[in-house]
């Protein structure tokens, strides 16, 4: 026989990515060959594979003359390593013998497929993505090319998948549908045609509130097919479709209707304070107010959001987590809260947003507000009565002191070892999963949670060091630094074991207050001389815990946990300190410029995004600038986040920063940037009277001056106002703005704008033919100039001038190309016009489904404190009802709309010309009703199923005749 291994050590072969073999800790290299004839060996390590059928499968159709000695060779050199067994039929692998990921995967995800089918959701959820943690690349890399090893792989992808399956089930069980999303996300790229995976998709999308994106993932699918494989989708899919667009709450199961939340998906898992979460969620049933106060990384954030999670249920307005950290005032403060709840756009401060927020059954968790004590106390008060149905759960490091405050000490976890212990093997294990604890170990672990005083931060630092140096040289290493904190000798610690490099640039770093770009850090604190050494120390503090991943933009973000970042940044030196604030600031200043770029040339949706993500550091930016009095650059910075703050509710914020700014030290060039931004945050707020004035300011200060371009743009900004509240003659105003416009070389883009609105002015007031030139002329300019959203209004409107002249085809071909250009923007607002337009054209051809559907279509993304933009969606909503024979519900819309628009103080024009007709078919009018959302939806899902039976034109249909 030949010589068997004898080692006690179990030997560990990884087959799931590049083939690795360990033994006991060593790792072994193996030549190609080696690796080769192990792979075969493994791809069924049951079987015996016989000395011919390994010669054809190592060397194929030509072996050498001397592949039976190779072979002979390669399977002695490999016994060394491993458990080759000879036996009758061959030669094989003992794997009983060994440990290696192939057999983990089957053993995981039969656990997995168990958990499932007994309904133990978390312990499927924990096993399936312990399966797919065992992904390191296409498995079996050295034969995956071979016809034999097919099975083998076909087998491995088919576990994956399985596991992949199990996995999104379970995050959709427990409620985690967000979660599902993504992951899904990743799993449709690798498998695009894998109906399970898509049906997966559309169920998580709808049970998360998503509807419209739900039905857009099936006709993406639809497409998919049918490009690449000329099918439409199953039955089950389509079946599914017709029940999303029916909200069937079926496709729910057992799982309540999903509240909206933006609660951030843990990246780890959560250990203890079982006991917290219960009492801090019976005391949110009976008090406004629960404060979590603890020292810095007690983990009162974690808790917070894990409470959040727990009775997300009693909130059906919204779980809403918003981070203070980097709010420095009450602005900030207010500006935050109201950006992330979607308040209306006449907030201006925090009286006003405790009166728009009184009445909504939500929970906020108001995170980091220790140095906020006083705005928030005041914000917390104005929500009085104690019966209002908004709860607010704070984070602090000290209480709040406002009456009916309910206050929970966090304390860290030292006085429960067992809890401190399992958190500290935990985080080791997310590195290391074949850490153990023996008896021994543990004793050294219980030294550590004592010696760290239970503070969760500090143990997450110290935990990423054990599976590298080891629990012993931890320990040891640990007694030699003292700091005044637990926290500070974690924090110590592991700078001291990281290059000095890596320390400074995260002192470095900690200059920013939003989560950060790999980019953006480079420009502030390195340079592009320092790039890849930047790189180099952002991955080691990554690694330490020091810096964690941001995975909830669109790029890879990075943040600093906030205790963390404190402690880095006054380890600085006062003139290190202000060389690296001018720096941030120089960075985030020079961004004005190509951020207004971007919202005016298609790439506003990009754009946006970046702002959500960075906002905090544009505040302390524009802040920094107020403080120096440098008003040049701080209204550059205004004009640049101007549409941005509209499209968020938040323009009040915007006219906060203008007023901030004193007029009369301006020089005229900002003296006209002042009033254009001044104007048009006052007419995103609807106070036209300011807007107006600022407007006429701007075309004075340009007859002044003799510059054309000022007065063209009051004119301009007049006109828009003129043409809502009717003033004055808003259409004589942006014909001169266009006029002017037209001396001024570079000026399409604004001769485009006023031309789209000249033109839907006189399409619905005056000449309907002059009106479609008009706006003809506008899309052709506006289309040169890359400004894709309003490229779709104008299209829009051209549908309606069609539609109106009874000319169908027409109407929808513009109809149709205003929604595409609007998806490819990712422009709601654009999109909801465009789908009222298509909804206004079925409904007169009696499609009342395909109207339904756009309808709901439009209507899901729009805020509940937005009423005009609702009010619009509404007003084919009433068409639809006469078209029904559901006259009451008609008239209940109409009444709704009227309200609106009288306290706005405008009506758009296309309704002014249409409503006549709906009015007229209405016979009766109904009061408002308690809940016409929920009648308005139920109307909706009705027409889906309402039979056409009518004929073409015998419901309300405009004619030029009309």
């Amino acid at each position: 026989m030949p010589e068997e291994r004898k080692t006690s050590a179990r030997v560990t072969v990884r087959l799931l990515g590049p083939l690795e073999v360990d033994d006991g800790g060593r790792a072994i290299r193996l030549p190609p060959s080696r690796r080769r004839l192990l792979s075969i060996l493994l791809l069924d390590p049951r079987r015996a594979c016989s000395t011919d059928e390994l010669i054809d499968r190592m060397w194929g159709d030509d072996p050498p003359a001397t592949a039976r000695t190779a072979l002979h060779v390669n399977v002695s050199e490999l016994r060394k390593t491993l458990p080759i067994l000879t036996t009758p039929g061959g030669y094989r692998v003992d794997d009983q013998a060994i440990d290696n990921d192939r057999s983990l995967l089957d053993q995981l995800v039969a656990g997995a497929e168990t958990a499932r089918a007994s309904g133990e959701w978390q312990a499927a959820l924990a096993a399936a993505e312990n399966a797919a943690s065992l992904w390191r690349g296409e498995p079996f890399p050295d034969v995956r090319d071979e016809p034999y090893a097919a099975g083998a792989i076909a087998r491995v992808d088919e576990l994956f998948l399985a596991a992949a399956d199990i996995e999104v089930d379970a995050l959709m069980a427990l409620g985690r549908n967000e979660a599902a999303i993504l992951r899904l996300g990743d799993l449709i790229d690798r498998h695009p045609l894998h109906d399970r995976l898509r049906r997966h998709l559309m169920l998580a999308l709808f049970r998360a509130g998503r509807q419209g994106d739900a039905l857009r993932a099936y006709q993406h699918y639809r497409k998919t097919l049918g490009d690449t494989m000329g099918i439409e989708p199953g039955e089950d899919l389509r079946d599914l479709e017709e029940r999303i667009l029916l909200h069937d709450p079926e496709l729910g199961g057992s799982i309540p209707a999903p509240t909206p939340h933006n609660l951030p998906e843990p990246t780890t898992s959560f250990i203890g304070r079982e006991d917290e979460i219960r009492t801090v969620a019976k005391e949110l049933g009976e008090a406004r107010l629960v404060t979590i106060t603890g020292g810095p990384g007690f983990g009162k954030t974690r808790l917070a959001i894990e409470i959040g999670r727990s009775v997300m249920s009693e909130y059906p307005g919204g779980v809403w987590f918003v981070g203070l950290a980097g709010a420095s005032d009450a602005r900030t403060a207010v500006a935050t809260i109201a950006g992330t709840v979607s308040a209306g756009d006449r907030i201006d401060g925090l009286e006003q947003l405790a009166a728009d927020l009184r009445t909504r059954p939500v929970l906020l968790i108001l995170d980091n507000c220790e140095h906020l004590v006083e705005p928030v106390s005041r914000f917390v008060h104005a929500l009085s009565p104690t019966t209002a149905a908004c709860r607010i759960l704070v984070t602090s490091r000290r209480r709040l002191g406002v009456d009916g405050e309910s206050v929970l000490g966090l304390r860290p976890l030292a006085p429960r070892l067992d809890e401190s212990v399992a958190l500290l093997v935990d985080r080791i294990r997310a590195v290391d999963r074949t850490f153990s604890v023996t008896a021994e170990t543990l004793d050294v672990l219980m030294q550590m949670c004592s010696r760290l005083e239970g503070i969760p931060l500090a143990l997450e630092l110290l935990a990423r060091w054990i599976p590298t140096l080891g629990l012993g040289d931890v320990a040891r290493l640990l007694d030699r630094v003292h700091a005044d904190t637990a926290l500070g000798t974690a924090y110590e610690w592991s700078l001291a074991l990281l290059p000095q490099i890596d320390g400074e640039t995260l002192s470095a770093l900690a200059a920013f207050e939003s989560p950060f770009t790999f980019e953006r850090a480079a420009e502030v604190c390195a340079g592009p001389s320092a790039e890849l050494s930047m790189a180099g120390s952002i991955s080691r503090l990554v690694d330490a815990s020091l810096l964690e991943r941001d995975w909830s933009g669109r790029s890879v973000r990075y943040r600093m946990p906030q205790p963390i970042r404190e402690m880095a940044w006054w380890r600085l030196d006062p003139r290190s300190r202000a060389e690296i604030a001018d720096r941030h600031a120089a960075s985030f200043v020079a961004t004005a410029g190509p951020i207004a770029t971007a919202s005016l040339e298609g790439r506003q949706a990009e754009a946006f995004a970046t702002l959500d993500a960075e906002i905090f550091d544009y505040r302390q930016t524009m802040a920094r600038l107020r403080s120096e009095e440098r008003w040049s650059e701080l209204l550059a910075l205004i004009e640049a986040l101007s549409r941005y703050w509209y499209a968020r509710f938040l323009g009040w914020e915007g006219r906060e920063w203008v007023g901030d700014v004193p007029v009369d030290s301006l020089v005229p060039s900002d003296r006209a940037r002042l009033h254009r931004v001044a104007g048009f945050l006052a007419w995103a707020v609807h106070d036209y009277e300011r807007a107006d004035s600022h407007y006429s300011a701007l075309r004075a200060l340009g007859a002044d001056l003799d510059d054309t371009m000022m007065r063209a743009d009051g004119l301009y900004g007049r006109g828009l106002v003129h043409q809502k509240r009717r003033f004055l003659d808003g259409a004589a105003m942006l014909e001169e703005a266009a006029r002017l416009y037209a001396t001024i070389p570079g000026c399409e883009l604004q001769l485009g704008e006023c031309l789209l609105f000249r033109g839907l002015d006189e399409a619905y007031t005056g000449d309907v033919a002059r009106g479609e030139s008009l706006l003809r002329e506008a899309a052709a300019l506006l289309e040169r100039t890359g400004h894709v959203r309003q490229v779709s209004k104008a299209h829009r409107w051209l549908a309606h001038c069609a539609w109106r002249r009874g000319l169908d085809a027409e109407a929808r071909l513009h109809a149709q190309l205003a929604e595409d250009m609007a998806r490819s923007a990712a422009d709601h607002i654009a999109l909801g016009g465009a789908l009222v337009e298509k909804a206004h054209i079925d409904i007169s051809w009696g499609e009342t489904d395909a109207a339904a559907k756009h309808l709901l279509e439009a209507l899901d993304p729009i805020p509940e404190a937005d009423e005009i933009d609702l009010a619009q969606v509404l007003f084919p909503v009433a068409r639809l009802a006469v078209r029904m024979g559901e006259p009451g519900i008609a008239g209940a819309i109409l009444s709704h709309i009227d309200d609106v628009y009288e306290r706005h103080g405008w009506r758009p024009l296309d309704e002014i010309v249409g409503v006549s007709d709906v009015r007229h078919a209405v016979q009766s009018v109904g009061a408002v009703g308690a809940d016409l959302d929920q009648t308005v939806r139920e109307l909706l899902t009705e027409a889906i199923r309402w039979p056409a039976s009518h004929k073409p034109g015998d419901a309300i249909h405009h004619r030029a005749a009309d």
